[in-house]
């Protein structure tokens, strides 16, 4: 009996240092699945820095450009102004919107090529062609020929072949009908 009390307290010493052991085993486990959460928590709430660091940068620099094609355009029309003392033509203003809804830029750019020398991944002195704007003037044309064309076949500005006509104003028959009069006269 003595022998059986012995081996029952051994085995309950035992089931109790187990016990212990799992609960330490645990308690690590759980101690690094906190940690392992607070660091992926850490590199979760980076990536989501740099993603709107780089969506805020993408919206100021879209919003920086579109400014400054918008102060180009005003700038592009004070001057032809101040130059003519006059309007804008509407030909000249259509081209102008053009270029500006197309992205592309209204003043003239150096044409030249530039060429630079760059260094590249193994060290190396390579002459790099920079053709960007003659690549622009290139779109420019494009662009205003493709709007030329819409104009032909839509035969409106200049391929327009009738004098324009006044709109007669709305709720005023007399006015309309005198204005109308006036433009049988004139045509």
């Amino acid at each position: 009996e003595v022998r059986q009390q012995q081996y029952e307290a051994r085995r309950r010493q035992e089931f109790i240092d187990a016990l212990n052991r799992e609960a330490q085993a645990c308690q690590l486990a759980q101690e690094q699945y906190t940690k392992d959460v607070e660091e992926n928590s850490l590199v979760h709430q980076q990536i989501q820095k740099e993603r709107a660091e780089r969506k805020y940068e993408k919206h100021y620099n879209m919003c920086l450009e579109t400014l400054l094609h918008i102060v180009d355009f005003g700038t592009k029309i004070g001057d032809y102004n101040h130059l003519t003392d006059n309007l804008v033509p509407h030909k000249i203003y259509v081209d102008w919107k053009n270029l500006f809804l197309a992205n592309l830029p209204l003043y003239e750019e150096d044409l030249a090529p530039e060429l630079q020398e760059e260094i590249d991944e193994e060290g190396n002195v390579v002459i790099v062609d920079r053709t960007a704007n003659m690549n622009a003037e290139i779109e420019k044309e494009k662009v205003l020929d493709e709007s030329d064309f819409n104009d032909y076949l839509d035969l409106v500005c200049e391929w327009s072949n009738t004098e324009p006509n006044f709109p007669s104003p709305q709720g005023n028959i007399v006015l309309g009908h005198i204005i109308h009069r006036i433009d049988k006269i004139v045509n």
